[in-house]
């Protein structure tokens, strides 16, 4: 005689121990049973039951990068001579000393640390 386990539909294996549905998670997450029930492991940058919202809202842009500490909202960290949320605007000025670039009425312009 032969035990057979009858799986719930959201798992599939010999002993239930995989998901269904591993497709329902996205952007590269991973789905997991830990005993009870089913969720997405999500990558880095991505959160929600299936792994469908980026930390910084939309992806950084030109080689910035998502930085997400807890307790504080999420933002870009973007590279030299990139600004704003996405890091999408290109700075044709180089600010110094942690100073953003910014464009304001079509002119680049340095905002500087205070001290600065």
């Amino acid at each position: 005689n032969v035990m057979r386990c009858i799986c719930r539909p959201e798992f599939i294996g010999d002993s239930c121990e995989k998901c269904s549905e591993p497709e329902k998670c996205t952007n590269g997450g991973a789905c997991y049973f830990d005993g009870t029930s089913v969720g997405c492991k999500c990558k880095q940058d991505f959160i929600g039951p299936k792994c469908q919202l980026h930390y910084c809202n939309r992806p950084c842009e030109n080689d910035g990068f998502c930085l997400h500490l807890a307790g504080t909202p999420a933002k870009c960290i973007c590279q030299k001579r990139f600004s704003g949320d996405q890091c999408q605007t290109f700075c044709s000025k180089t600010c110094e000393n942690g100073g953003t670039c910014v464009r304001s009425a079509g002119n680049m312009t340095c905002i500087c640390p205070f001290g600065f």
